[in-house]
């Protein structure tokens, strides 16, 4: 992992680690300061906030998980990862857990400067971090799923493949993930699950009002369920399925 971290100095990797999440960040606190001080705008900002970002997980997925196969076919064509002598499982498990850290990593720095802006630039009182924290988390936990795609995209077919889908993945997770068409299906939809799961701790948020049909804590607990169960057990499986296809992989076609 040491090694594939340096392998991204000097790249666009980096800069969509670091730069995006910050300046989407210092977007959103720009936009609510226009909002008057009521009961509800910390949901407001909270809905925004990952409705957007986990929408757009799919694109980052694809970008992070494409550079890192250009990368590995720069150097001899897959040459350098596949004449190793570390076991070819440790440098697939390997290239996906730093596509997990950094999205965990992009997705910590966006929170947390959000959080400061609402506590020292929207001046709003009683910030709920825990929930925000909640729905980071589970944000990153139901997009597992897109990295083990994207990683086996990168390295089987390119960036361009990876990237297409990861554009087709944002129109799917946007419409399914946070509007009213997905409402039945968007557990069976995993570009959907980021987007649903993140939403989840809303319901504590102070000033939101629900109908008195709905009691928070039962509809926390099984939407979340809904969403977690497949969320975790196709990650697992497809990674299963992804290292088993690495381990036999002996690289692309050069057609020169």
């Amino acid at each position: 992992m040491s090694s594939d971290w340096l392998k991204t100095k000097r790249t666009a990797v980096r800069l969509i680690i670091f730069a995006a999440p910050v300046a989407y960040a210092f977007l959103l606190i720009w936009y609510f300061g226009n909002y008057k001080q009521t009961p509800d705008l910390q949901s407001k900002i909270y809905e925004a906030f990952f409705q957007m970002r986990t929408a757009l997980l799919p694109v980052s997925a694809g970008l992070l998980a494409g550079f890192m196969g250009v990368q590995e076919e720069h150097a001899g064509n897959f040459n350098g990862i596949l004449g190793q002598t570390v076991p070819r499982a440790q440098v697939y498990i390997s290239k996906l857990l730093m596509l997990i850290l950094m999205t965990t990593a992009d997705m910590f720095i966006s929170t947390f400067i959000l959080l400061v802006g609402m506590e020292y630039v929207l001046h709003i009182s009683m910030i709920q971090v825990g929930l925000f924290v909640e729905g980071m988390l589970l944000a990153v936990t139901g997009s597992l799923f897109l990295y083990t795609f994207h990683l086996f995209l990168g390295f089987a077919y390119g960036l361009g493949a990876s990237i297409a889908a990861g554009g087709a993945g944002f129109l799917i997770a946007a419409i399914i993930g946070t509007t009213t068409v997905g409402d039945r299906i968007w557990q069976f939809v995993p570009w959907a699950w980021s987007v649903r799961l993140s939403q989840l701790p809303e319901v504590f948020m102070p000033g939101l009002q629900l109908p008195d049909s709905i009691i928070a804590s039962d509809y926390f607990t099984q939407l979340a369920v809904k969403g977690l169960v497949p969320a975790i057990a196709t990650f697992i499986l497809v990674t299963v399925c992804g290292t088993i296809w690495f381990f036999r992989w002996e690289g692309r076609k050069a057609y020169e």
